[in-house]
């Protein structure tokens, strides 16, 4: 005879593992990544992923963080964005040139910062900071008074 399990119960099932020592079922732990696999002899989930393609994907979360850190500053004076700002540098009013300038040395100063960084980790010089350790580094965001 065949045993038939409904669709249910096999998901339930293969998101369980059978500690071999216990002798019990173990529900596996929630992915916490599209690249990770569950490893059955650790028992525990392990990224796929290559270290450069860690760092890669790291880079572009900091890149996008980082951006947002100078989005929102430019914000802080109604401007769109940071690009937005930079764009007064060249202004005839000049409240709108300092601020254009600030933002525009604010800019440079905090991707010159990020480079040197992430030069660093890739070198190997340095290992890879979180985000908030990156932002502690960055240069403070100020304007002209």
């Amino acid at each position: 005879t065949s045993s038939v399990i409904s669709v249910e119960t096999f998901n339930t099932l293969v998101r369980h593992y059978v500690d071999t020592i216990a002798l019990t079922v173990v529900p596996i732990p929630s992915q916490p990544g599209p690249y990770y696999e569950f490893n059955y002899t650790t028992k525990q989930w392990e990224d796929q992923r290559s270290p450069q393609e860690i760092i890669d994907s790291l880079m572009v979360t900091f890149t996008v963080a980082i951006q947002k850190r100078l989005d929102d500053f430019a914000k802080t004076r109604g401007y769109d964005g940071i690009l937005s700002a930079c764009t007064y540098a060249t202004s005839t009013i000049p409240k709108f040139a300092l601020e254009g300038q600030a933002a525009v040395n604010s800019r440079d100063a905090t991707w010159a910062a990020c480079y040197t960084i992430m030069g660093a980790v890739q070198e190997g010089a340095r290992s890879m900071p979180t985000l908030a350790e990156i932002e502690l580094e960055l240069p403070i965001l100020i304007w002209p008074n």
